[in-house]
């Protein structure tokens, strides 16, 4: 959760469902996003598009889109990519406005993407080390002694025992398959303690057990806007600087605070409370982290959403029933997903190994699941142990502290943005007051008009566009081959790489993997369509009726476009010298002549009269002029004259050196899944869908709502997931199983 600094009411939240948390390359993600504006209104819109990415572990943006923001929701698609490897890729959604922090903010999601057809290699290489032990921590019942055994070999560990100095054992170990392990014992000041590693081929290796940690720097008591702390009297300190970072380690808040012994009380900035994962950081005044501790906060469990079907068992393409309603009196808006059995990981069960590595990926991790489990919740308080080990010599919060991430970026309200800069190529220096002209070119053609401010800077909104687009950009300038345009990246792009552990498969994980393969297979093979597209309506921002238009072909021909131009278009007339034309509009009203009207070939504007005046005429099919004085926004065009050519490459004319071409990703198309109909007898193709059912917007409340699908050919378990928020942020959760069999 993010808050601009003094702009309580200025904020964005977005929640994020996917259909599923398994999927293989060339599938389809269907996800549903929900948004969350400011502190006091819950019907607040700062944004009205969203941006998609996936996430590489290498920080590459492996897949990109944007959706529009309706009514606080937003629902859509977007295919993965084929030839991925198996690993964890990071699903982030966010707003142009959430670019005014840190990158690794809101990754809202962790997948899990499998490929059958990439061997996994697994740990080539011989570990540096085989376990980390951390300074045990005072307890009631004595001491907890945390370690970490390397995740390439957690597998040839047998036992893990802590000894003293004479051979004896003091305790036994446990640890999880991520190589994550606790002990408790009585561990008494004067004897030194080992962790004895006993492998399976019957090595024996021993660590050092550090010294128990000194907690007894900072005290601190959570309040539930506030935090209580205080520092025990230091006679080399006189104060230390406390920060507070969220689970994606972006700080939230910093303070001084004296090293006096008394309790200070400070205000949290609103929101940060309601993290499930708050860092402490205690700093000295040359910044060096002294000590990092977490708070961990399990939310409520979600409101309960039954979900019951017509039966239990049910036949290969037989049609199911299911009802869903709430168990209170709020209305949840719901997705409902139907996959198989295995695909959507809603209990915990261990921690990812990168999340010791890649603390701000937790967060992604641990949201919209449940956690009720006691074991993984001890195991959990066990990794934050290690991560505050890991933040506190890493040197990681000194390079996301107070970092700023660049230029300020406002909330699209009016249309997705484009926006970059205007440079003097020869001394760098911003141009400002000419004209940025963008045209949208193509079947639904645009064009829109900036005036560069002083900083250089240009933004055009567009709106009504979807697709990929090529736009075209130029300056209305006399600079020429002086100038260089420079456009953003509409996307963030840029994000840190993590370190991911390669998934190793047992046999039963392998049999679930190769049926979700061959599914796949099948439907691509047999194209069994299960979407629709709804064509949204495009509108273009066109000029009105030309005044006059002459056809070319009408006239007996002449030798040059300058002699047409002069003889048969009215009321326009070629002017000026040799190398320095230009275009006169007459106004048929007052006689009034315009100099330097408006000039679009194929919809893209000109500047050049002397460029456009070499066309060769058997490449011009029509040329149309509106000769009057015409209102564009905030610009004023003093007529416009129009020439269509018979090409697609604006009939060969050499274009200025400072303007550029680009495609342009707009907004996709609504897509809607639609599975086939197996009731209708013509239906004969093999129907092996991973995907049954999903439907992204259903309004569930007490009174209970029907949902009707068909079981596809593949027989075996499938889940139906419910989740669904209410109008104030609050989470609702239901599933039920069923199963398909073919006898």
């Amino acid at each position: 959760f993010i808050t601009v600094s003094g702009q309580d009411n200025l904020s964005e939240d977005i929640l994020v469902q996917t259909d599923r948390d398994i999927y293989l390359p060339g599938e389809f993600v269907w996800f549903r996003a929900d948004y969350v504006a400011g502190q006091h209104d819950a019907n607040a819109q700062l944004s009205n598009y969203l941006y998609m990415e996936l996430i590489s572990p290498l920080g590459e943006s492996v897949a990109a889109s944007k959706y529009e923001l309706k009514n606080g929701h937003a629902a859509g698609v977007f295919q993965i990519p084929d030839g991925l490897i198996t690993a964890t890729y990071m699903l982030r959604v966010y707003t142009q406005f959430q670019r005014n922090y840190l990158s690794n903010r809101f990754i809202d999601k962790l997948i899990t993407v499998i490929n059958p057809a990439v061997p996994l290699k697994g740990y080539q290489e011989k570990p540096d080390w085989l376990l980390k032990m951390y300074p045990p921590q005072s307890i009631d019942s004595g001491e907890r002694v945390i370690f970490r055994i390397h995740p390439g070999a957690v597998n040839k560990v047998r036992e893990i025992r802590i000894v003293d100095g004479e051979g004896y054992v003091a305790g036994h170990a446990d640890f999880y398959p991520n190589g994550l392990g606790i002990a408790e014992l009585n561990m008494q000041d004067t004897v030194h303690y080992f962790a004895e590693t006993l492998l399976k081929n019957s090595d024996t290796v021993q660590v050092a057990v550090p010294d128990v940690k000194d907690l007894h720097i900072l005290d601190y008591q959570w309040l539930e806007s506030s935090v209580k702390v205080k520092i025990n009297p230091d006679k080399e300190q006189m104060s230390y600087k406390l920060k507070i970072y969220d689970g994606w380690l972006q700080e939230c808040c910093a303070f001084d605070v004296p090293a006096d012994g008394r309790w200070y009380t400070f205000e949290l900035q609103p929101g940060v409370s309601r993290n499930r994962v708050i860092y402490l950081a205690l700093e000295s005044v040359d910044g060096v982290v002294l000590q990092v501790t977490h708070l961990l906060q399990l939310s409520d469990p979600p409101e309960k959403i039954e979900v019951n079907t017509s039966k239990r068992n049910y036949h290969v393409r037989d049609e199911v029933h299911i009802s869903a309603r709430t168990t209170s009196e709020e209305n949840f808006m719901c997705s409902v997903s139907v996959v198989k059995k295995g695909t959507f990981l809603n209990k915990l069960h261990d921690i990812p190994v990168f999340i010791m590595e890649n603390p701000w990926l937790l967060p992604a991790f641990l949201d919209g699941k449940s956690i009720d489990d006691s074991s993984f919740i001890r195991q959990l308080e066990v990794a934050l142990y290690v991560v505050d080990n890991y933040l506190e010599n890493s040197g990681i919060l000194s390079e996301t502290s107070g970092k700023d991430p660049g230029d300020a970026w406002l909330p699209e309200i009016r249309g997705i943005t484009i926006r970059g800069e205007v440079k003097n190529k020869v001394n760098g220096k911003p141009v400002a007051g000419s004209d940025v002209y963008l045209a949208i070119l193509g079947d639904h053609p645009q064009l829109h008009v900036y005036t560069i401010n002083e900083q250089g800077e240009f933004f055009f909104q567009l709106r009504h566009v979807y697709s990929t687009q090529s736009l075209f950009l130029c300056v209305d300038s006399k600079q020429g081959s002086e100038l260089e345009i420079m456009v953003n990246s509409d996307f963030v792009r840029n994000y840190p790489s993590f370190f991911t552990d390669p998934l190793l498969l047992d046999t039963s994980m392998r049999r679930f993997i190769e049926e979700l393969y061959i599914n796949a297979q099948v439907k691509e093979y047999y194209s069994l369509k299960d979407t629709t597209v709804k064509q949204p309506e495009h509108k273009a921002i066109r000029f009105p009726e030309p005044d006059e238009s002459v056809l070319l072909d009408d006239y007996i021909p002449l030798p040059t476009l300058k002699d047409v131009i002069n003889e048969i278009v009215p009321f326009v007339r070629v002017a000026g010298k040799r190398d320095d034309l230009s275009l006169i509009v007459l106004d048929k009203k007052t006689n009034q002549s315009y100099g330097d009207p408006l000039i679009l070939l194929d919809d893209m504007p000109v500047f050049d009269v002397n460029e456009l005046l070499k066309i060769r005429l058997e490449l011009i099919k029509r040329v149309s002029v509106i000769n009057s004085i015409y209102v564009y926004g905030e610009h004023l065009f003093r007529g416009i004259v129009f020439f269509e050519s018979t090409t697609n490459n604006f009939a060969g004319m050499k274009l200025p050196l400072s303007s550029t071409f680009l495609e342009f990703q707009t907004l996709e198309n609504h897509i809607t899944n639609t599975p086939p109909d197996l009731a209708k007898k013509s239906q004969r193709q093999p129907d092996f869908r991973n995907l049954l059912f999903w439907k992204p917007e259903i309004m569930i409340s007490k009174s209970g709502l029907p949902v009707t699908f068909f079981c596809s050919d593949d027989p075996g378990e499938y889940e139906i997931i419910v989740r669904g928020i209410d109008k104030n942020g609050k989470i609702a959760f239901g599933s039920s199983v069923f199963t398909v069999s073919d006898r």
